[in-house]
């Protein structure tokens, strides 16, 4: 255990050590500063990326092509999908950050965000589990729709009910315990015999388990906000502390599912934390922070600096990448990602994806994007404008 903490401390101690010399030289590099506009930036260009990275990633495990080129460099640690589920929570933490701060409204910043999540999540569950099983011949699945609603509907029950009694009660309970006396139908995670003869058999939907901490974090900022703490050395305060055991954490539990409850807190508090301290963005610190990646990704201590990198990076590009209309007025992140699983499943189950992972990748690509469009157009627009319903004029 000592010597798990003396690695630990060398680590930090090399990792405070190239921070200040970047912050040392932020004078000869100021005059490249990049100014980050809120109104006119690429955020909803990079989701739309971060979302089809995620498809890239599956396509390789769901299509029994093994794993990506990012997890065989980083040792069996990331993967794209994984640098992509960060990536969100990062800009996620600076969007619902400055979304509570725009409403100052507790009830009508978690109306914005129930709207924007549960409609064309509902939706979805109604589509996987009446439609699919008909394309196989199999009877609809009321099981699975009630599965994916009241597991969550119960963690979040639960998880909210503490966030009031302490900010992090939600990570430390045994969940699971509290569910199985509370909720007596559960349904089922699967639909036999569905996708048993794939790849990954049995699985519908490998990408929702990310929209319960999501909403989790929206809660944390709602507390923060409503208790007046929703600040920058408050905000910063959490980061520190919620990294520091990121990091001790992952040393014992060296897998990113394990510390999930950690690891996208720590990048979504990043991203709140850039929304107050807004740093100088520049093309010199953008390469450091992705040389300082790339050298913690292959040496194995990256969980050490992916919130500051990935948060850096990202906002960088959003700075600079001239796509400022993309994700404006058709936002189809949310729908490539939360349908794009069950259809790379559907695709493996046809055997198309014999013909090659490239082959295989198209088609997820081809069949994903008309059900986003429609869950853009049909679903979540028409949801969205009716988030100003109760505000008061």
């Amino acid at each position: 255990m000592a010597g798990k903490l003396e690695g630990e401390f060398r680590h930090l101690k090399l990792y405070y050590s190239v921070t200040m010399q970047i912050f040392q030289n932020l004078p000869a590099v100021k005059r490249h500063e990049i100014v980050f506009d809120p109104r006119r930036n690429s955020i909803g260009f990079l989701r739309l990326v971060l979302a089809l990275a995620v498809i890239f990633a599956h396509a390789f495990e769901l299509g029994g092509f093994g794993n990506d080129p990012i997890y065989h460099l980083s040792h069996d640690l990331y993967s794209s999908g994984a640098f992509a589920v960060d990536g969100f929570f990062a800009l996620s933490g600076y969007l619902i950050t400055s979304s509570y701060l725009r409403l100052k409204s507790l009830p009508q910043f978690l109306w914005h965000r129930v709207l924007r999540l549960f409609p064309a999540y509902w939706v979805y569950l109604v589509v996987i589990g009446l439609g699919l099983p008909l394309m196989f011949g199999v009877a609809p699945s009321v099981n699975y729709i009630l599965y994916n609603f009241l597991g969550p509907a119960s963690n979040l029950c639960i998880i909210t009910i503490g966030a009031w009694l302490a900010l992090f009660w939600g990570w430390l309970v045994d969940l699971g315990h509290i569910q199985d006396k509370v909720f007596l139908v559960k349904g089922a995670s699967s639909i036999p015999p569905l996708f048993s003869h794939n790849p990954m058999p049995d699985a519908i939907n490998g990408s929702l388990w990310t929209l319960e901490p999501e909403f989790r974090v929206y809660m944390i900022i709602g507390l923060l906000g409503l208790l007046g703490l929703l600040r920058k050395n408050i905000t910063l305060g959490l980061l520190v502390l919620v990294w520091v055991g990121y990091l001790f954490y992952f040393r014992q539990h060296p897998d990113l599912r394990m510390v999930a409850s950690i690891r996208l807190p720590a990048h979504f508090l990043a991203g709140a934390v850039f929304y107050f301290w807004q740093p100088p963005l520049n093309r010199t610190l953008a390469f450091v922070a992705f040389a300082i990646a790339a050298i913690a990704l292959i040496g194995g201590f990256y969980p050490l600096v992916s919130p500051l990198t990935t948060v850096y990076l990202l906002f960088w590009l959003a700075a600079v990448l001239p796509f400022p209309t993309i994700g404006k007025t058709r936002d189809y992140s949310y729908g490539l990602y939360i349908y794009a699983f069950p259809v790379q499943q559907t695709i493996a189950a046809y055997h198309l994806n014999q013909g090659g992972w490239f082959i295989y990748f198209l088609l997820s690509l081809a069949f994903t994007l008309p059900l986003a469009a429609a869950s853009w157009h049909l679903i979540e627009k028409p949801a969205l404008k009716m988030k100003d319903a109760f505000a008061k004029h």
